[in-house]
């Protein structure tokens, strides 16, 4: 080898020389740009968000907003609303009020988040995360979480909707309500009420944070885009009422499931028995003199309570002429 390249005559030059040349040409080709568009950054305009971002796509196809168009459940109640074009402002992207058009079905990215511009990449995009961000579709809900306390926290400031609410899949950032409340709250309130709820096992009924902080058994009831019953959309001014108590209880007193969910002790459960039989048979006695009234139009209730009376007052006065027989006898004799 040491042969052939010293019989090449200045070998060495040659071969620093066509490296020189070929690091230039490289060069050059590297400075090139790469598909501009009028001397400007690669055109993006016309692309969806989801050819790039393949991680918010996928969690967007389990949530939602993926089928608020398609989905059976709205086709059914939208039907039953005639077909009112006004949800398609928020079950479509991009609707034309004027035309009853829209860009496409259900809700996707830019229904949130705009178009994308035609240089982003590489330009920056400013993603809205603020809770007016869902105002437009939300507008109750919105409301609703302006007048609770997460509007604003001495600690933590605004408590919006993404804190919460994971804004791509609709799915809640912990695995569990609760898991999500106490996260922030971590200590739960030393009182009955919560107390009695967290030691009782409830079984296959759910019984956590929101069924009584967030309780809501139909439509807000404002006339916004939120009051549909079919939404069944949780009370975000987090104010506890005592409709949830009388809802769960009194649906649980009717069924029986007292017994199941809380150990009596049976003599009180005797008792409470006896008690609601005696309640019942007045109730029955109440409803016949009713009836009786209404056939005869004799009250039969206030003839007994004027029985009642007249009689205290019928022994009421024997009482006292016997006291004065009484006396006008000891007074004959002493004389």
């Amino acid at each position: 080898m040491n042969r052939v390249w010293v019989r090449l005559q200045g070998g060495p030059i040659i071969v620093f020389c066509l490296s020189l040349a070929l690091a230039a040409v490289f060069g050059l080709l590297a400075d090139q740009p790469v598909a501009e568009a009028q001397g400007g950054p690669e055109d993006h305009s016309g692309q969806f968000c989801a050819e790039c971002h393949l991680d918010y796509a996928a969690s967007w196809q389990r949530g939602a907003h993926s089928i608020a168009y398609t989905r059976d459940t709205f086709q059914a109640a939208w039907a039953d609303f005639n077909n009112d074009p006004t949800c398609l402002e928020c079950h479509t992207t991009g609707y034309n009020l004027h035309d009853n058009t829209y860009l496409i079905e259900n809700v996707t990215c830019e229904a949130c988040h705009g178009t994308t511009p035609a240089d982003h990449p590489p330009a920056d995009f400013v993603v809205n995360t603020a809770p007016s961000a869902c105002r437009n579709c939300h507008t109750g809900t919105f409301a609703e979480w302006r007048r609770s306390a997460h509007a604003f926290t001495e600690e933590m400031g605004a408590l919006g909707c993404a804190t919460c609410h994971n804004p791509h899949g609709q799915n809640l950032r912990f695995d569990s309500v609760d898991a999500l409340c106490l996260n922030c709250h971590q200590t739960v309130p030393n009182n009955y009420v919560h107390l009695t709820h967290n030691s009782v096992d409830f079984g296959d009924l759910e019984v956590n944070c929101a069924s009584c902080h967030m309780y809501r058994a139909q439509g807000l009831g404002d006339g916004t885009r939120d009051d549909v019953v079919s939404h069944q959309i949780p009370n975000h001014t987090m104010q506890v009422e005592t409709t949830p108590c009388t809802a769960c209880h009194e649906a649980l007193s009717q069924t029986g499931e007292f017994e199941r969910l809380i150990d009596i002790d049976a003599a009180i459960a005797e008792e409470r028995d006896s008690l609601r039989a005696q309640v019942t048979e007045l109730q029955t006695a109440l409803d016949t003199a009713s009836v009786q009234k209404q056939e005869t139009g004799i009250n039969y209730i206030q003839l007994t309570q004027g029985l009642i009376v007249g009689l205290g007052l019928g022994l009421t006065a024997a009482w006292v002429l016997l006291r004065r027989d009484g006396s006008s006898s000891n007074t004959g004799k002493k004389s």
